[in-house]
């Protein structure tokens, strides 16, 4: 069997996510053998600045951060930075640590769901005796600053959006190596419709069949929103109930646990199975994370996302792009939730036949794309 290598990193949930759906499509066709890589684990640490600074490594400082407060995009700008600089000062040792692991593995193609390496990725595998194919699948509907997904060579970019094959363009990326997919990548258990009808999972949840019922998220990790948005439903004209799904913040599930509320709630840590909580719900609560609003899309979740000027860069189009397909909308803030959600209710039929025009199939197409390109 041709073994396939795919890159990702834990900073946040999405990268993962999108590595493990790939897997899962591509080991259907029965002829790859697939192996997720994280190269900050795998040879990161010994040029990861934070580490060294601080004992953590950089990817967990990034989670702890966006988990802890509104302000967090501040704090990740100076990552950020620190995070290019190291790879910057430590490029040609990135680049021969990437070469030796292909002589070792030899994969038949390396397929990277994370961003900031490819450069150094591509370079790797020019530097390599035989050529092999290099894919970047962008997991933004923007590249939000130059070098985060897109780099100029043998690279080839699988993109979800029209803005991201304009921006390819301008990168001097050949049309040959641009593929366009109909959207995110996103899980194909959420395809499965039918298993179960939206009552059956209200059921298994101890939910009422006949309630508005909302879904709140802020990723794997939470954030202090969630319980500002619990305190603000109170009151609501429009009977809900509402799942809340914490993450890994087992501090804010505990407080929510214990907050008083005139609405049925059911609160959650981290879950593995999210598509049966969006099958059971009428709508989303959260931000712009490119895999929770393309999952909701999938699902035909309307959804209410926060945008501000604290919004992390690389999300901030991502909410457009809600705004955009009339999908959903932005606020600011959570202070009028419960208006907000009356405006959600008010219009769910125009959500519904914008949602059909979206037809996300792009974990399904990305198979062929490989293929195709395996084959040139």
């Amino acid at each position: 069997m041709r073994k396939i290598i795919i890159l990702y990193n834990e900073a946040g949930g999405g990268h993962k996510a999108a590595a493990l759906a790939l897997r899962e499509v591509l080991l259907q066709q029965q002829e790859y053998d697939i192996e997720l890589l994280n190269p900050y684990r795998e040879f990161g640490a010994d040029i990861d600045i934070l580490k060294k600074l601080i004992k953590t490594p950089a990817e967990d400082v990034y989670n702890k951060v966006v988990s802890s407060r509104s302000g967090a995009m501040f704090s990740l700008l100076i990552i950020g930075f620190l995070f290019k600089l190291n790879l910057a000062v430590f490029n040609k040792k990135i680049t021969y640590e990437f070469k030796k692991l292909w002589l070792r593995k030899q994969p038949y193609a390396v397929i990277s769901v994370t961003p900031f390496i490819n450069k150094y990725v591509a370079r790797s595998i020019m530097q390599l005796p035989e050529k092999i194919p290099f894919i970047t699948l962008v997991t933004d509907y923007s590249e939000c600053m130059r070098g985060v997904w897109l780099v100029s060579g043998n690279q080839n970019v699988i993109c979800p959006s029209k803005k991201i094959v304009r921006q390819a363009l301008k990168r001097n990326i050949s049309r040959h190596h641009i593929h366009r997919v109909s959207g995110m990548v996103v899980d194909p258990k959420f395809y499965l419709q039918g298993v179960a009808d939206k009552n059956g999972y209200r059921n298994k949840l101890d939910l009422e069949e006949r309630l508005f019922t909302s879904l709140v998220t802020f990723g794997s990790h939470g954030t202090k929103d969630i319980l500002q948005i619990a305190k603000n439903l109170c009151g609501s004209e429009i009977p809900l109930q509402v799942i809340f799904i914490c993450g890994n913040n087992q501090k804010l599930q505990t407080k929510l646990n214990d907050l008083p509320v005139d609405y049925h709630k059911v609160v959650l840590g981290f879950v593995s199975n999210m598509q049966e909580y969006m099958r059971a719900a009428d709508f989303m609560v959260g931000k712009p994370g490119g895999l929770s609003i393309s999952e909701a899309a999938v699902s035909g979740l309307p959804m209410i996302i926060k945008c501000n000027i604290f919004t992390l860069l690389q999300e901030r189009y991502n909410a457009k792009w809600v705004e955009e397909h009339g999908i959903g909308i932005n606020v600011r803030n959570f202070a009028n939730i419960r208006q907000q959600v009356a405006e959600i209710y008010d219009n769910l039929s125009d959500y519904s036949a914008n949602f059909k025009k979206l037809d996300n199939n792009a974990i399904f197409e990305v198979p062929k794309i490989l293929a195709n390109i395996a084959s040139t």
